[in-house]
């Protein structure tokens, strides 16, 4: 839809240059493509008839008279002359555009009828020029082109989304509402946008022709434009506590911004490339996670304008409980009353902590039982000391409990 507004604003405009061209009817194609150039005539019997369709760059393209078609050597091979004189244009190129004109005689007598039609012919989307604009800043729409003199110049930009912008004929600069005091038209027809929003982004195009004759030149460029970050993302694990060899998710979230690549780092080294590890998107993936992937996390966001990083987020990795053990620093019989022991618990796993039992139960309170991190001293022992003692080591993953120790008392 935004071909033919633009094409048909710049028809209009240069229908007050030129009479003649009011009566054009504009017809868009894609480069490679084909196009149907169709008239609505009240034609001359075939034995009588003699239609030409010529143009304005290449000259005569097919010729028909009654039955007999022949074809230019130039449109030869992708060409079609359909009975009711429709042209068909195939393979299109950048080259075809232009003005296209079928006459039609009677060769039994009367006036020719003559209907002109105008070609665009547009580059396909993925070979746009893209223009990236942050919300609120300012963007220069620059093309190159050979520009006919400016005294036979006619110059029009047009948006898809608000139509025309701007117009230029020779020194004669009109603005139209949607640019009227955020834009501004260089010498070199490169056009300034400022105060950008979100809705001014989509396709802009410049048609140049010379007023002094020749086919126009479109040139289209596709503007981007980003919400600039205003907020850092931030980082966040499926598990607050993962354990060592279990799946666990990393995700970036960033609400409600426009967000074009994700990266992930870990102590300032990008973390995509680890072994056992996915990024996809928002989300990197440890299939699994081992202990030595702990470390400081952070991930980036960006986009063609900016970008953001999070604040480091402390993955720690808990490594289950295991090889539980218990000991004593006895070496022979403790005397009871007067003997100490120390009894020690070592495990291995990670943030490991440390309890007791007496005979399958809590160990009791009692003023000769000093608790350290994985010690229990008795100090002295007693008769009823002569009991099993275990200690059970937890992290968050698990928890193990040890074999049984049983003291050996001596008595007096």
């Amino acid at each position: 839809m935004f071909l033919s507004q633009g094409l048909l604003t710049w028809t209009l405009l240069l229908s007050v240059l030129a009479g003649s061209v009011s009566s054009l009817q504009t017809v868009n194609g894609a480069e490679g493509g084909s196009v149907n150039l169709t008239v609505s005539l009240t034609l001359p019997p075939l034995e009588n008839r003699l239609a030409i369709w010529t143009s304005a760059v290449n000259g005569t393209i097919v010729t028909a008279l009654g039955n007999s078609i022949t074809f230019s050597a130039a449109f030869r091979g992708r060409c079609e002359l359909l009975p009711d004189l429709t042209l068909r244009l195939n393979n299109l190129t950048l080259a075809d555009q232009g003005d296209y004109s079928l006459t039609v005689s009677n060769t039994a007598g009367g006036a020719p009828v003559t209907v002109t039609f105008r070609l665009a012919v547009y580059s396909s989307v993925s070979s746009l020029q893209t223009v990236n604009g942050a919300e609120g800043g300012s963007v220069n729409l620059t093309v190159s082109l050979t520009l006919p003199p400016l005294e036979n110049r006619l110059a029009i930009w047009t948006s898809a989304v608000n139509g025309a912008m701007v117009t230029a004929l020779g020194n004669s600069i009109t603005y139209a509402a949607p640019c009227q005091g955020r834009c501004e038209l260089f010498p070199d027809l490169t056009l300034r946008l400022d105060n950008l929003t979100l809705a001014d982004q989509g396709d802009y195009s410049l048609t140049v022709s010379n007023t002094a004759g020749g086919a126009p030149t479109t040139v289209t460029v596709r503007l981007a434009v980003y919400k600039p970050f205003d907020k850092m993302p931030t980082l966040n694990a499926s598990e607050s506590f993962p354990a060592n060899g279990s799946n666990v998710n990393l995700t970036c979230n960033a609400p409600d911004q426009t967000v074009e690549n994700y990266t992930f780092y870990r102590n300032q080294v990008n973390a995509c490339s680890q072994d056992r590890v996915t990024c996809t998107g928002s989300n990197l993936t440890f299939h699994p996670i081992i202990e030595s992937d702990e470390g400081n996390y952070t991930c980036t966001i960006q986009n063609p304008i900016n970008n953001k990083t999070s604040e480091p987020y402390l993955l720690k990795v808990e490594v289950p409980v295991h090889e539980v053990m218990i000991g004593s620093n006895a070496s022979s019989l403790l005397w009871v009353g007067k003997d100490s022991v120390s009894l020690n618990c070592s495990a291995l796993g990670t943030d490991v902590q440390f309890s007791w039992n007496l005979n399958g139960a809590a160990l009791p309170s009692d003023p000769r039982y000093k608790v350290t991190h994985d010690s229990l001293i008795i100090s002295p022992v007693e008769r009823n000391d002569n009991a099993s003692f275990t200690c059970i080591a937890r992290n968050r993953v698990n928890n193990i409990t040890s074999k049984a120790l049983t003291l050996s008392l001596a008595c007096e």
